[in-house]
């Protein structure tokens, strides 16, 4: 494909054009008929229709005053030239102000099928091993959150540290030596690693280092023994759906976080280390859990509308290193990890977080394609949650079958 590129002179032009349009409507967001998701609406239309004209938007944060360019477009120019891209163009959208806004009702949801539908059975294995259902008496002293919870949805943001990715959705950046446009170069980059259309083998490992996370309705503790109604449940349904789609996949229910939480993530390491022994198969290992936000002291809900109902938003992690987390090729996951963010975005608008590259390590070592991702939150319900995990399995099965389909 031809590499598309824009001199400095091209780029003022596009740019000053660019910002005479939509310069009136980031002043002056809540101005006259415009407010904020009138413009996240409206960028996110402007973005789609240049993608599919498989044009070059560099649309970076505009110094509105003078209709100029960042210097991040001179790093990224320059970066262009000296490591060419040979399999697509790169493209660079406005970092976009985290916003809160109150969920929306919208019309009746669709229903999701049963995993044991006959329609659509699942056509990979799932191996399922050391998951706990449930403890007679463990769970006999924890009672229902009876607090306030804060149901919020997470918008895209305008915030410097946030950049748009090429096919939909947003990295926030929490690194502080790894440039956006470095982000953007490596998001098109191809990955280290194949899949296979081979379901004799399993291609996916789920885990779950904090393995008691659970949910308010659960417990006023946010914890429980119990794999029905803790997080290794989302991971079941994650795991069915990645089956469905001709993936095989081991789904250990381990607990790591119980009765000692210090060290959770060497007691995950050990698990992972000795499942990618018996199956060397496997590069994709996500550990699966649910984040915890507050606001002013009480649980936060993550929600947005989905056409199968309200569903929990999902945050996935990828680390960064700068030497000193032991995580060399950290790159590997974020070029995975940002696929699958698109992904999610293109299949179900609005599910996502932005993608989290932040220093950490979170065993993502032990494979090209290791991520953390948390769906939903401490506040979400069961419910909710669970619709999450089948769209997220969906979604990974839409993009395994993708991957499996080059050459």
């Amino acid at each position: 494909m031809k590499i598309i590129r824009l001199n400095k002179t091209m780029a003022r032009v596009f740019g000053g054009m660019l910002a005479i349009v939509i310069s009136p409507i980031v002043a002056f967001p809540n101005s006259g008929s415009f407010d904020s998701s009138f413009f996240a609406n409206l960028s996110n239309r402007m973005i789609n229709t240049l993608d599919r004209a498989n044009a070059l938007l560099f649309n970076t944060k505009l110094v509105t005053e003078h209709y100029e360019f960042s210097p991040l477009l001179s790093e990224l120019s320059e970066l262009i030239e000296n490591e060419p891209i040979n399999n697509g163009t790169l493209m660079l959208y406005t970092p976009v102000e985290l916003n809160f806004e109150e969920l929306e009702e919208t019309e009746e949801p669709e229903e999701i099928e049963d995993s044991d539908s006959e329609s659509e059975p699942i056509t990979a294995p799932v191996i399922s091993q050391n998951i706990t259902v449930r403890r007679s008496g463990e769970d006999a002293a924890y009672s229902p959150y009876q607090g306030t919870i804060v149901r919020r949805t997470f918008r895209p943001s305008v915030a410097g540290n946030y950049v748009h990715l090429y096919d939909g959705g947003q990295v926030r950046n929490g690194s502080r030596s790894i440039s956006a446009a470095r982000l953007l170069y490596e998001s098109r980059l191809p990955l280290t690693f194949g899949i296979k259309a081979d379901i004799s083998e399993p291609q996916v490992l789920i885990i779950h280092t904090h393995t008691t996370e659970s949910f308010a309705e659960v417990s006023d503790t946010f914890r429980s023994l119990d794999a029905d109604k803790n997080i290794v449940a989302i991971g079941a349904v994650i795991a069915e759906e990645i089956a469905r789609a001709g993936f095989g996949v081991v789904h250990d229910g381990t607990i790591h976080d119980y009765p000692v939480f210090n060290g959770s993530y060497s007691r995950s390491e050990q698990t992972i280390t000795t499942i990618l022994e018996r199956y060397p198969s496997i590069n994709i290992v996500l550990d699966i859990h649910r984040d915890a936000v507050e606001s002013n002291g009480a649980p936060v809900a993550a929600v947005t509308n989905t056409t199968h109902g309200e569903a929990a938003q999902i945050m996935i992690i990828s680390a960064a290193d700068n030497g000193e987390w032991g995580v060399p090729n950290f790159m590997h996951n974020f070029r995975f990890a940002n696929r699958l963010q698109s992904q999610l975005e293109n299949d179900h608008p609005g599910i996502t977080r932005a993608l989290w590259f932040k220093y950490s390590n979170y065993n993502q070592h032990l494979t090209p394609a290791s991520l953390l991702i948390e769906v939903g939150t401490h506040g979400n319900t069961l419910d909710q949650t669970l619709i999450s995990g089948r769209l997220l399995g969906e979604s990974i099965g839409n993009l395994l079958t993708t991957l499996a389909e080059l050459p």
